[in-house]
Order: C-alpha cells, then structure tokens, then sequence
C-alpha cells in the first residue's frame, strides 16, 4: 500500500535518484504504488525494447574484421581483447535465465 511504501526511506531515495536523472515530467514528487509499477513497468519496456532493437551484436562478432566495441586509432581492425570482451559478452547473453516466479 502507498503508506508501506511512503515509510521505506531505500525506496524514497531510489524516488529521488530517479525523479533527479530522468527528465520524464510524468513522474510524480512523492512515490506511490501505482508510479512505482509503472516506473517498473516502463524499465522493463524499454529494456526489452532496446535490446530487440540493438542487443543483436553476434553479426558484430563474427571476425576481427567486423565491427567491435573499441577500434584503435591508425588501426583498420578490432583488437585482441575488444574481440574477446564482444565474444565473451555474446556466450553470457545466451544463457538461460531463471523463469518468472508468477505472472505480474
């Protein structure tokens, strides 16, 4: 209820932080259950969005020769170690993720 949640002062300053680094004027001054949920609810949107959009970098992993996370200056290829971090990156996304516990 809005009450339990106006007492959790770990909750409050999440309110604050958030309120203080995003620029959306819909959410309101003081936390509620409804502005909590949809705050939540617009995070896990947009995650899921953007990272349909352009979470895809196996096509960026292929060979050295392919687009990286780091290009050195002078240099027409991905080093060592950026190609390393993309690979590793690629392999940790493709694990299998605990269920949902319930719907929500």
């Amino acid at each position: 209820d809005d009450a339990s949640i106006a007492s959790d002062k770990d909750l409050n300053k999440f309110w604050v932080l958030l309120r203080g680094f995003t620029a959306s004027p819909d959410l309101p001054k003081f936390v509620t259950r409804d502005a909590l949920l949809d705050a939540l609810a617009i995070f896990a949107f947009q995650v899921t969005a953007h990272h349909d959009q352009v979470g895809a970098i196996s096509d960026s992993c292929e060979t050295p020769l392919h687009g990286g996370f780091r290009m050195v200056p002078g240099h027409t290829r991905v080093d060592k170690q950026s190609y390393l971090i993309g690979l590793t990156l690629l392999s940790l996304t493709s694990l299998r993720t605990p269920p949902l516990l319930s719907d929500f």
